[in-house]
């Protein structure tokens, strides 16, 4: 027969196997959720964390690229006018040169011109003069 003390150890039992399994799901559902919650954040914190390595580094390549090129147009022009410069420069000394050989030249020639023909008239003076006075020359 079942007596009333049978009843309650079998009911307590019952109860504190609920109770267990109760307990013991709350824990499962509650461990899970947090260790989702823990895999959510990490998960999170990686694609931020690429995010923003990705973002520096776009950043830092453009900004490279950016300087890169600058530093190249800079220097081409620098190359380039230094280049005209000179041979601006050379062309003027040039022009220089050839000009005062020319206006040396012709002042020689003009120089040479004027004695030669003060000279001729000088002696045509003088071979006239020596003429009149009956000179035997």
């Amino acid at each position: 027969m079942i007596t009333i003390s049978t009843i309650t150890i079998i009911t307590t039992i019952i109860i504190t196997i609920v109770i267990i399994i109760i307990t013991s799901t709350i824990t499962i559902i509650t461990t899970t959720t947090i260790t989702i919650i823990i895999i959510i954040i990490i998960i999170t914190i990686i694609i931020i964390t690429i995010t923003i390595t990705s973002t520096i580094t776009i950043i830092t390549t453009t900004i490279i690229i950016i300087t890169t090129f600058t530093i190249t147009i800079i220097t081409t022009i620098t190359i380039t006018t230094t280049i005209l410069i000179t041979t601006f420069t050379t062309i003027l000394i040039t022009t220089i040169i050839i000009t005062t050989v020319f206006i040396t030249t012709s002042i020689i020639i003009t120089t040479s011109t004027t004695i030669t023909i003060l000279t001729i008239s000088h002696c045509i003076k003088i071979s006239s003069s020596l003429a009149v006075q009956g000179s035997p020359w």
